[in-house]
């Protein structure tokens, strides 16, 4: 190994080289999300946008969609939105998906 590289366990490949400075940028760098999928009407979709907005959502993407309901065509967004996570219950998620 190295001058100024540490090492770490990894359970495939054995001992793996990491340099200090990637090791702390990583850490910097690590971020979680969490997704939500919703249906809006295109009357309220402004409405329901405004209020996850004020509550940290974020809106990632929406599909348009016609059906017909009533004799008459409706218009309706199907969105997918993100908002930033703890890192701290992101990995508690993934804790509890390994031990399942």
């Amino acid at each position: 190994m190295m001058r100024g590289q540490c090492s770490r366990q990894s359970k495939r490949t054995g001992v793996i080289p990491i340099r200090a400075a990637e090791k702390g940028a990583a850490a910097l760098n690590q971020e979680a999300f969490q997704y939500l999928t919703k249906i809006f009407t295109e009357r309220e979709i402004d409405y329901e946008l405004g209020e996850l907005g004020h509550a940290g959502w974020e809106l990632v993407t929406a599909q348009w969609e016609e059906f017909s309901f009533g004799g008459r065509s409706h218009q309706q967004a199907r969105c997918i939105l993100k908002r930033r996570a703890r890192v701290d219950e992101f990995t508690e998620t993934l804790n509890a998906i390994s031990a399942s």
